[in-house]
């Protein structure tokens, strides 16, 4: 899972079955349930926090699972 957040705004993506495994966008300030992916809107916004979330794990070492522990 990656999730990313900066101010308003939250990156998120789940590997299958839980998801399509697709980065999706949300505006937290008007969409708190997480309903409506606007990626599509603001791709630029998109691939600055995916930019930012590379960076970080790449400084840090970060190793995905290879699968959701359901926690």
């Amino acid at each position: 899972m990656l999730s990313a957040r900066e101010g308003r705004w939250r990156l998120v993506t789940l590997p299958p079955p839980y998801c399509s495994g697709q980065f999706a966008l949300y505006g937290l300030s008007v969409d708190l349930a997480e309903p409506h992916d606007v990626s599509s809107r603001h791709p630029d916004r998109m691939e600055r926090l995916l930019a930012r979330d590379r960076a970080y794990r790449e400084r840090y070492g970060v190793i995905e699972p290879d699968r959701v522990s359901g926690y």
